[in-house]
Order: structure tokens, then C-alpha cells, then sequence
């Protein structure tokens, strides 16, 4: 694999958000909704996602996935954030030709060393309970499940996190 992942601008949002919605209505098809596509256009993404950054994952120029960074996630970690340096993961996703490659793994690899370059102490991030490959794949890249909390009828959500600090 020759991964890179590339900060992309406010005008190239639409990269991101193709690859969000199909992944979005494929999830819808096998009945595991996690995106709904109504927030997946610019507009709904840009309000929700404020002073976000947003980046794509290629592999030798071809786009593969993307994902959001954010320094503040008060919906979940509200109580964490003042004490941390933090990224917050959102929305990665890996297009459907490269699932169940590794390709996921390798790009949290980069979100890493991007992490640890910007001086951030802790990747944290969020899943539902129910997405067991999720949850795997986040305690297979080192990630610790910090709590689980109830966000609708039956509905729990994972949050996990990992220590950048050596």
C-alpha cells in the first residue's frame, strides 16, 4: 500500500461527501443506517462540522476514503475536553472496493502520525455498539473502550480512545 492523506479545502468538500453518501446509502441498503444522506450536503455538513479539517486518503492519486478531524467534541466527550489535546475522528470511511483490505487500518495509522505532528495527545472517536467490525478494528489499532452511552431507544454508542503520548 502507498497511502497518503491529503487536507482538502471547503471547495473540495464534494469529494468527501460523494464518498460519504454512497457508503451512507449502501449502509442503508443492508439495513445498518448509520449516515443519513439528508446531512450529507455542503451545507448541513459545513453547519455541523464548524472549523473542521477535512482530508481524503490516496492510494497513488486514486481516492480511497476520507475523514474528519476535529479539536472539540462536546455531544460525547463533553467532560474530557478542556484538560486534552484531542483530535476527534468523524465520518471515516473507506470506499467500497477497499473495505476488508486493511486499507481503514492504515489510514488511522496516518491520522497518527498527522496527530502526533500537530502535538496532540489523544485520538478519540465515536460508534455505535451494535457495528461489532468497528469496534474491532478500532481495539485492533490500539484504541480503548472508554465508556458506552445510551444516545437513542436501544441505540449505545462506543467511545473510544487512544493515547498518542509515548
Amino acid at each position: 500500500m502507498n497511502l497518503s492523506i491529503s487536507k482538502i479545502a471547503e471547495e473540495e468538500i464534494e469529494i468527501l461527501l460523494e464518498l460519504l453518501r454512497e457508503k451512507a446509502n449502501w449502509l442503508i441498503k443492508i439495513g445498518k443506517p448509520m449516515w443519513n444522506p439528508e446531512y450529507l450536503s455542503k451545507e448541513e455538513f459545513l453547519k455541523k462540522y464548524i472549523n473542521c479539517e477535512m482530508f481524503i486518503a490516496q492510494e497513488n492519486k486514486e481516492v480511497i476514503g476520507g475523514f474528519v478531524l476535529v479539536e472539540s467534541d462536546r455531544s460525547f466527550w463533553n467532560n474530557d475536553e478542556n484538560k486534552d489535546s484531542a483530535y476527534y475522528i468523524h465520518k471515516l470511511v473507506i470506499k467500497d472496493d477497499y473495505t476488508g483490505k486493511g486499507y481503514a487500518k492504515e489510514v488511522i495509522e496516518l491520522i497518527k502520525r498527522h496527530s502526533i505532528s500537530q502535538c496532540k495527545n489523544y485520538l478519540r472517536l465515536d460508534c455505535y455498539g451494535d457495528r461489532e467490525y468497528l469496534n474491532k478494528l478500532y481495539s485492533e489499532c490500539g484504541f480503548t473502550l472508554k465508556r458506552e452511552i445510551n444516545v437513542e431507544d436501544g441505540l449505545d454508542a462506543c467511545l473510544y480512545e487512544l493515547s498518542l503520548e509515548k
